[in-house]
């Protein structure tokens, strides 16, 4: 049983050995865990008691493809939350020290909140050399339109090899979007007054 400023919170069903993940909106001064069935023991024995601060969104994980340290991609952004009217750096990197040159294709992403991917850019085939490093920056200007919702999106890169179109190494930086309600509402409302079908 969890305690929470002396008042019950959660009651557990003894099982044996388990883990329990508990979530509580609101603020919490103290709290206590009592062990209240000691049927078959007389102790009760804890590996670990984690407790940290909810974060809203609540930060994801992807498993893309394994990469090896000697071939990857990764993505960064300056920063994880942004308004509308902001600029993204990104921070594409790629480190390939493999022995052989290999022919291959880049593909950048951006998913937003329906998680239909726009494709920003694709390039041709190119030849990567066996030693090959390189760090680019890219600038992204987060549009002030009523068309830019407030969400989570996400910048998706790949390398692909042409010919199977095998993903050889995958990254993912994931970042949130606020959007600026007064200037959007603004924009919207002069769009739709602007709206006229006749000629």
């Amino acid at each position: 049983m969890i305690l929470r400023d002396a008042g019950e919170f959660n009651t557990f069903t003894d099982t044996g050995w388990y883990t329990k993940n508990v979530s509580y909106t609101g603020n919490i001064s103290s709290f206590k865990i009592v062990e209240t069935d000691l049927t078959n023991a007389e102790k009760i024995y804890m590996d670990n008691i984690i407790v940290r601060k909810y974060t809203s969104p609540e930060p994801s994980v992807t498993i893309g493809v394994e990469q090896s340290k000697d071939f990857y991609i990764t993505l960064n952004t300056n920063k994880a939350n942004y308004s509308t009217g902001d600029v993204v750096n990104l921070v594409i990197e790629v480190n390939r020290t493999q022995g052989n040159p290999q022919v291959m294709k880049f593909r950048l992403e951006l998913e937003d909140l329906d998680g239909k991917p726009d494709v920003l850019i694709e390039t041709g085939s190119f030849v990567m050399p066996a030693k090959f490093h390189k760090k680019v920056v890219l600038r992204f200007i987060i549009p002030e339109s009523p068309f830019v919702s407030s969400g989570k999106y996400a910048f998706k890169a790949y390398l692909i090899e042409p010919s199977l179109g095998e993903v050889l190494a995958y990254d993912a930086v994931y970042f949130n979007v606020t959007e600026k309600e007064a200037k959007a509402k603004e924009q919207q409302s002069e769009a739709f007054a602007a709206f006229s079908l006749e000629e």
